[in-house]
């Protein structure tokens, strides 16, 4: 397989945790567990844990020709005590769902297909106060004084210290490419954004969050000179105050994840020479080529991360290991599908690490927790 092939495969929006939840949650799955038997084919993975229940958002396709947005949850015992629900409500492609919470709601942000060119690409949003939904609606940022309008894909989400909800994607905001915004909004109240200029057309944004509030968002950014690169940046928790942009990585690095440990600690792939290799703020993890599409968290006293290692074809390992510079990481299963797997964090050390596995087009949500 090729890398060019497989990074089209794993084309997905990285997942993000915020900082560390403190939770009294000790949801264990010792063994693999499929969430949704349902016998239609499951993409694009995320998890959060909110008022102590752990909830999954996922794409499922009742259709063959569209995918939908489902969201169920688990209490800490592993039962199922919502859904699986439906929550986008159009004949569009509704994929790369992402979700967060704060003190009072939870947050799901996707990506739209209507297939209605020239702008054909939106990202929608619904918050649940944990009885009802709030109508479905498009994030539409204002840039420069007007609402955007434009192709927008690649949602990212996070909450900060203060429960306040950051978003983030790609923006087409000239015929050079796109650019990333972070929007900082309440469901009660209005936004507040930031648009990064720096660089070239960027891609695939990431967002986590810091103990004091700081927001901090990677991602891929490319030029006709320098090819892709890793770029990141760090705001106030008002989206009033950006760093200085910054680089990390050579040519042909693709898809950030980013977690705060202390400092951001970024994960990307690097595509070279035919094969893929998995780095952390500059340096390859391992020595086994064909490593790609991780995804970090952190949790009280260690970052852990997930990967994927190619066996053959679409059929990957999915790799574990506290985040360190000698890590080889322990295979936690075979059969996985190049959908960039999740992590969360439940509370100490432990983790909910989540993924896509099966034979096309017979794809399943499956989840296990880490000690």
């Amino acid at each position: 397989m090729s890398a060019l092939v497989l990074y089209l495969f794993s084309c997905s929006n990285p997942s993000t945790d915020s900082a560390a939840t403190e939770s009294d949650c000790k949801l264990s799955i010792e063994t693999p567990m499929s969430f949704d038997e349902a016998g239609q084919t499951q993409i694009h993975p995320d998890a959060t844990l909110w008022n102590d229940q752990l909830w999954l958002v996922y794409n499922k396709s009742p259709q063959s020709s569209k995918f939908d947005v489902f969201i169920q949850a688990r209490d800490c015992e592993g039962n199922l005590v919502y859904g699986p629900e439906q929550l986008d409500e159009s004949s569009s492609n509704d994929t790369y769902p992402r979700l967060a919470g704060n003190d009072d709601h939870l947050l799901v942000v996707w990506q739209r297909d209507n297939s209605a060119a020239p702008h054909n690409l939106s990202i929608q949003h619904r918050s649940f106060d944990g009885e009802n939904w709030s109508e479905q609606d498009s994030w539409t940022p204002t840039v420069e004084g007007a609402a955007f309008e434009g192709n927008a894909w690649m949602p990212a989400i996070a909450s900060t210290s203060s429960g306040a909800f950051v978003v983030a994607g790609a923006f087409g905001l000239s015929s050079s490419g796109f650019k990333t915004i972070l929007g900082l909004f309440d469901p009660q109240a209005s936004e507040t954004t930031s648009i990064v200029s720096a660089g070239g057309s960027h891609t695939y944004p990431d967002l986590s969050t810091d103990e004091s509030g700081s927001v901090w968002a990677a991602w891929e950014n490319w030029s006709a000179d320098q090819g892709t690169n890793i770029q990141y940046a760090q705001w106030d928790e008002d989206l009033q105050s950006q760093s200085e942009t910054m680089e990390i990585g050579e040519a042909d690095s693709k898809a950030p994840s980013i977690a705060w440990d202390g400092s951001p600690q970024i994960l990307y792939h690097q595509e070279r020479n035919g094969s893929i290799q998995v780095y952390w703020n500059g340096s390859a993890l391992g020595d086994t080529p064909i490593n790609h599409t991780a995804n970090l968290a952190s949790g009280e006293s260690l970052t852990h991360s997930i990967w994927m290692h190619n066996i053959s074809g679409l059929n990957n390992a999915l790799m574990s290991a506290p985040l360190q510079s000698d890590m080889q990481g322990t295979s936690l299963r075979e059969k996985v599908a190049p959908y960039r797997p999740t992590i969360t964090h439940l509370g100490q050390d432990r983790f909910f690490v989540g993924w896509i596995e099966g034979d096309s087009p017979d794809f399943y949500f499956y989840g296990m927790t880490t000690p």
